[in-house]
């Protein structure tokens, strides 16, 4: 994973998050979409609802078993 995905307090990436930190005026997002190369960006970058919670989802998960596996090993060296 890389640094933004196993970030659970992170936005869904939509197009109107990467205008927002791009400092793009949300009056100009219909017109990006006609650039081919912005398409492109968009339609890989950008996240569905879905892809959003999975990735909260298994980030939380993540998290989980590495506090297991951190009091597992406090409870080995007591």
């Amino acid at each position: 994973m890389n640094k933004s995905e196993n970030q659970l307090d992170t936005a869904r990436y939509t197009v109107t998050w990467f205008a927002t930190h791009a400092s793009i005026p949300l009056s100009q997002i219909k017109k990006i979409h006609k650039l081919p190369l912005c398409k492109l960006f968009f339609n890989k970058c950008c996240e569905t609802i879905e892809e959003y919670q999975r990735r909260r989802i298994a980030v939380a998960c993540i998290v989980v078993l590495q506090n297991i596996k951190y009091s597992e090993l406090g409870e080995l060296n007591v």
